[in-house]
């Protein structure tokens, strides 16, 4: 598994109620599986940024704007 980073943020309550129904439908499809909350995340984060940047494309590397953390 690569390095991850810890990420903390506010989300409102009913955007968790449906990461959590998005993460029991995910469950039901697929027997066995058990996810946390986190992996349910981390599938619609992923899921969103394909999207994306499959419509924009990824922004080019030149034009990104440095985190706080890398200026």
């Amino acid at each position: 598994m690569s390095k991850t980073t810890l990420v903390a943020f506010r989300l409102e309550e009913g955007l968790l109620k449906r990461i959590d129904a998005y993460a029991k439908r995910l469950e039901q499809a697929t027997p066995g599986l058990k996810l946390a909350r986190v992996d349910a995340v981390r599938v619609l984060l992923l899921r969103g940024l394909e999207e994306v940047e499959g419509n924009e494309g990824p922004p080019p590397a030149s034009k990104r704007k440095p985190s706080h953390r890398e200026s």
